[in-house]
């Protein structure tokens, strides 16, 4: 899942933007790929991503994306994806960081498992998520992010 999202408009505020949930079948996110889409800027800034699980209960709210298979041929995927540049609402039970990873407010960053054992789990039909947080110390900077996972 892919779109396009702005940090808060105050600076060094974090905002949950991004969150997925299993389904039945057991999530592994493997890759969050993020891209800086700054334009005619006049100082150096960053963009701090953090991928933080909630144990208790997921997140919900924003808008709902349906991730789509790389394959054509692979089953549809039953995690539920939802995103919102004002942020979704946050689960309970945490959140515990898993990952952190960054980008500049106009170049690409991202984060990958480092092998096959190292993927971001969440058990089939668990009430948890797994939620990207979005943080700059520059107010109002846009980006673009995708989450790669396999069922």
């Amino acid at each position: 899942m892919a779109d396009t999202f702005t940090t808060s408009g105050t600076a060094s505020t974090e905002i949950d933007f991004m969150s997925i949930k299993p389904g039945a079948r057991n999530v592994n996110v493997f890759g969050i790929a993020v891209l800086g889409r700054g334009a005619a800027l006049t100082a150096l800034s960053g963009i701090a991503f953090h991928l933080k699980r909630y144990y208790t209960t997921a997140s919900s709210g924003g808008t709902g994306v349906t991730p789509a298979p790389a394959d054509y041929a692979s089953p549809a995927a039953t995690a539920t994806v939802v995103a919102a540049s004002a942020g979704v609402t946050a689960g309970t039970g945490g959140p515990t960081i898993q990952a952190m990873f960054g980008c500049g407010a106009a170049s690409p960053g991202g984060w990958s498992a480092y092998n096959n054992d190292s993927p971001k789990f969440i058990a089939g039909s668990a009430t948890q998520s797994l939620d990207l947080f979005v943080e700059s110390g520059t107010a109002s900077l846009s980006y673009e992010a995708a989450l790669d996972h396999f069922e």
